[in-house]
């Protein structure tokens, strides 16, 4: 219940991050003319508040609100955290697999204890006990910790038996204690490192667009650099691939004056283009995917699509992007492509031909699902924000298709990245997923989705499954089930829009028929049944409402 609560404060937060912003942006305007009169005191910026902040707060939405406030500030952002901004470095993991401490490095998992710990439990239970040191001769000079708890009585007796096992019990509680809330710190310790390494990567791009700087040292040109760097010496993890993407993403958004000349534009589009050739993970190419189109859409929206030459065949120019890998002589064939990356080419197709991509493109997967929007008056309209998709627009306002991808884009991030696992945990399964399957659904989402249980545990209920213990026999993901609602869950899809995914596997729809939309199941779901999406769909809306599981359950069978 305390994570359903604190998610109802991520609209405020975000109020207050932008009013942060906006105060960030008003004090560097003063200090760029400043009053002759005025002394300047130079001090923490608004930007190294943000910052901060990020690393210690847990919603994904309010550290991406974050993330776009800091870049668009500018000259005076980048300067503010130029420290903070470095590439990432190749980690290594302090633990292994079966909670041994790694071999040179300090620190580690509570269990086994150490031996020197053991030797001070085993002493003092010696020196209850009467006997000296490691059990052995004449007890020494108790301690004084122990001194008030020496039994009255001889030894031997009932009653000291009785309160030896009672001070044996409470030594190694006190102990259990001190090492749960070690582990918590260093788990604490080890969220904020992972927060903030995912901020710069989001960073590195955005700063790149909304500074002054031209490409050269000590400017976001040169720190993206540093992390181009080291993705093609594959030094990069996927989360953080996954962030860099988003970052170029969030940075395409903007469309820049017809009037003014995108220099950065035209560094962050071949560095995004240099990206996709290689990544494999489909997440970070899906990103990229949209990032490139919004790239390539024209600043002058009604503008005919030309019969010849740069963008006349988007189809094409999309396949372009995709086919493209690190070795120039090797081509990535669609069929190697992962099904949600081949989808989300076929709508940055759409929104090529139609100059659209509000119906068919997204910035944030989870700030999309969790609104319904609403549609502008034009696009040719030039608005305050100035953005290709803003910030109003919401799941209701995409084309049937997008929306569909949209929701299986979020279910699958859901099941491989927001599991509320440690960050080097998350990390080795998801990278022991897709060693193997890095181009395919799992069986939960292209054949039956009933492994993913999502109603197995609800808000105030005890989690019963731990991930990969409803999987099929074979499957090589161990993703399911669902994460219960809470902590192992960061993202939670609205009731609303899970009745609409309901209400899209419809015999009769008139919306979708109006977009060429004829059949009810996506390409990817051809393999599933349709009674089985709709009970999957039944289920999500029943856990969004926090419904009783047995009345949900009979509910989702007479549905079929």
């Amino acid at each position: 219940m305390q994570v359903y609560n604190d998610r109802k404060l991520d609209s405020p937060k975000k109020a207050l991050v932008k009013r942060i912003a906006a105060t960030g942006l008003l004090l560097s305007r003063r200090r760029t003319f400043p009053p002759s009169d005025v002394q300047e005191v130079r001090g923490r910026t608004a930007y190294d508040l943000l910052f901060d902040i990020a690393g210690k707060e847990p919603s994904h939405g309010v550290r991406f609100a974050i993330a776009q406030a800091i870049g668009e500030g500018g000259d005076e952002a980048f300067h503010a955290l130029q420290g903070r901004l470095s590439a990432p470095t190749a980690r290594v993991p302090v633990f292994s697999l079966i909670g041994t401490r790694a071999p040179g490095v300090p620190g580690g998992l509570p269990f086994p204890l150490a031996q020197e710990s053991m030797d001070d439990v085993f002493d003092a239970i010696a020196h209850r006990l009467g006997m000296g040191e490691g059990g052995h001769g004449p007890a020494f000079t108790p301690r004084e910790t122990l001194a008030a708890d020496r039994p009255p009585s001889a030894p031997g007796t009932t009653r000291t038996e009785r309160l030896l096992r009672k001070g044996r019990a409470q030594i190694l509680e006190d102990k259990r204690r001190g090492e749960e809330i070690t582990e918590q710190r260093e788990r604490n310790r080890e969220l904020e490192d992972h927060r903030k390494r995912v901020m710069r990567a989001w960073l590195a791009p955005m700063l790149v667009h909304s500074c002054s700087f031209t490409p050269h040292q000590n400017t976001p040109y040169e720190v993206l650099s540093g992390w181009m760097a080291e993705l093609r010496h594959q030094r990069v993890d996927l989360e953080l691939q996954v962030a860099l993407a988003q970052g170029f993403r969030q940075a395409a958004n903007h469309r820049p004056p017809p009037t003014h000349s995108d220099r950065a534009g035209e560094f962050l589009n071949e560095q995004a283009g240099e990206m996709l050739k290689h990544t494999d993970y489909w997440f970070a190419r899906l990103a990229l995917l949209h990032a490139l189109t919004l790239w390539a859409l024209p600043n002058d929206v009604t503008e005919g699509q030309p019969r010849r030459g740069h963008g006349a065949r988007p189809a094409r120019q999309v396949r372009q992007w995709l086919q493209q890998t690190a070795n120039p002589e090797v081509k990535r064939r669609r069929r190697d492509e992962h099904p949600l990356v081949r989808a989300a080419g076929t709508m940055a197709r759409q929104a090529l031909q139609t100059r659209h991509p509000d119906r068919f493109l997204w910035i944030d997967e989870a700030g999309m699902a969790s609104q319904i929007g609403s549609g502008t008056s034009s696009p040719t309209e030039w608005r305050m924000h100035n953005l290709w998709i803003p910030p109003s627009r919401g799941w209701s306002t995409l084309d049937p298709g997008a929306q569909q991808l949209l929701a299986d884009v979020l279910v699958l991030l859901i099941l491989t990245e927001e599991r509320g696992d440690r960050p080097t945990d998350a990390l080795l399964r998801l990278e022991d997923a897709y060693s193997s399957e890095r181009n395919a659904l799992p069986p939960c989402l292209a054949r039956d989705r009933t492994p993913l249980d999502p109603r197995q545990a609800l808000v105030g209920e005890t989690p019963r499954s731990l991930p990969g213990s409803h999987c099929v026999d074979g499957c090589a993901f161990q993703f399911c089930p669902y994460p219960p609602k809470g902590p192992q869950c960061r993202t939670e899809l609205n009731e609303l829009f899970c009745i609409h995914q309901h209400s899209m596997l419809k015999r009769f729809q008139f919306q979708a028929w109006r977009s060429l939309r004829f059949r009810r199941r996506a390409r990817w779901q051809r393999r599933t049944t349709v009674a089985n999406l709709r009970r999957f769909w039944d289920e999500m809306g029943a856990r969004a409402r926090n419904r009783d599981l047995k009345e949900a359950s009979s509910h989702a069978r007479g549905a079929e």
